[in-house]
């Protein structure tokens, strides 16, 4: 909700359901449509596209970029970190999608250098 809490949405009004014993969830996103894939404790992996594709602005950071600062259009503000690797031998891509609702976002690089990119 933006506060540090999280609202329960019942599998029923999302229609996301992972049965078994669900272990990881990764999103891919293609250039038309996104997918979701969770894999399972010996079971198969499920693949879900969501059925209203809300196609979001892609922001890849350069490779001495650090964080983002997006500005909403309410006036609030959230801080993206650009990871370079995240896990035992997993890596989270380093491009984030910018919501709907962002009317500006400031780019740090390590050095402490920013940029503004509004779009």
């Amino acid at each position: 909700d933006g506060k540090g809490n999280f609202d329960l949405i019942r599998s029923v009004d999302s229609g996301f359901f992972v049965d078994g014993d669900a272990k990881a969830l990764v999103k891919l996103s293609g250039k038309s449509n996104d997918f979701f894939i969770a894999s399972q404790n010996r079971d198969s992996l499920k693949v879900f596209s969501p059925v209203i594709q809300k196609r979001e602005i892609v922001f890849e950071p350069g490779p001495l970029d650090a964080y983002s600062i997006l500005g909403f259009a309410d006036g609030s503000k959230q801080k993206v970190e650009f990871y370079y690797g995240s896990g035992y031998l997993s890596q989270s891509s380093r491009r984030i999608n910018i919501p709907s609702g962002v009317v500006e976002y400031t780019v740090y690089d390590f050095k402490g250098n920013s940029r503004k990119v509004n779009h």
